[in-house]
């Protein structure tokens, strides 16, 4: 299937203070929508569900498909799982059924169903719809059953094969790289709109960790490769920039009674940290 728009964004925000956002996205895409508390993200991606003018921020959205927002209790609770699938006919109905877990469960009322069984059925009204775009919101899949959220993920690359097109609020980076496109928000805006092996790759201060009970290697190492040194709760930590190099020149030219070379990349949380400063009290 040959990826077209289906929501493109043009130089859109919230409040007229912060920064603007501009996005294409394609057939198949998924964004995970991330930020710290107050930076407005969820208001936005509410908003993307309007097509026109964002009233009382500024910038545009434009829909070339169907957009479809859901967010926590946003079903019918007088309805049960299985009629709010039904516009998804038999067998579509049971694969959404099956994926997020509601099997079992899907002759009874939406409303006698809490917590992530309740998000469940959220995620399956917007499905019921039939979206080209599906807009989570509320971090809806935060809320969901732990042991179940492989399998909805896998539900979800399912139809992104068909062509649905994804972004979803979540606090969790495991979701995020899941998904495999970010959006980062900070206080002023948006900071940073791509893959999240974009982001990963980005980051240049890799750090290699050297295993050795001699203090004194530390003055060696410093002298040797202009390492930083600190001690930590853990032990003594080396790190520098390049570190994919300087751990081949420890390897290959020996230092000392270092036993072993480790050679970390940031994790995607650290990688969010450096973007965005954690807000005092949240």
């Amino acid at each position: 299937m040959r990826a077209r728009p289906v929501l493109v964004v043009d130089d859109a925000a919230v409040d007229r203070r912060q920064g603007t956002l501009s996005l294409e996205v394609l057939t198949g895409d998924a964004y995970a929508v991330m930020g710290p508390l107050g930076a407005m993200h969820s208001d936005l991606l509410r908003l993307l569900a309007v097509d026109g003018d964002i009233a009382k921020g500024q910038g545009r959205v434009f829909h070339a498909g169907r957009v479809v927002l859901v967010e926590p209790e946003c079903s019918d609770g007088r309805l049960t799982p299985q009629r709010l699938i039904q516009p998804l006919g038999a067998e579509r109905g049971l694969q959404v059924l099956q994926g997020l877990g509601l099997v079992g469960l899907e002759k009874l009322k939406v409303s006698s169903l809490v917590g992530w069984d309740r998000a469940a059925c959220d995620l399956a009204a917007g499905l019921a719809e039939r979206p080209d775009v599906l807009l989570v919101a509320g971090c809806l899949l935060d809320r969901l059953d732990p042991w179940q959220l492989p399998a909805v993920l896998s539900l979800f690359d399912d139809l992104r094969a068909e062509g649905l097109a994804l972004l979803v609020e979540t606090a969790r980076p495991d979701i995020a790289e899941a998904l495999e496109g970010l959006i980062v928000f900070s206080l002023d805006g948006p900071v940073f709109a791509g893959l999240v092996e974009e982001l990963l790759e980005s980051e240049e201060d890799l750090e290699f960790r050297v295993e050795t009970d001699d203090r004194s290697a530390a003055a060696q190492l410093a002298g040797a490769f202009a390492v930083r040194v600190e001690q930590t709760a853990e032990g003594i930590r080396f790190s520098a920039p390049g570190g994919q190099e300087q751990a081949a020149r420890l390897l290959a030219q020996g230092c000392g009674t270092i036993r072993a070379v480790a050679v970390r990349r940031p994790t995607l949380s650290e990688c969010l940290l450096g973007l965005v400063e954690p807000v005092p009290g949240s």
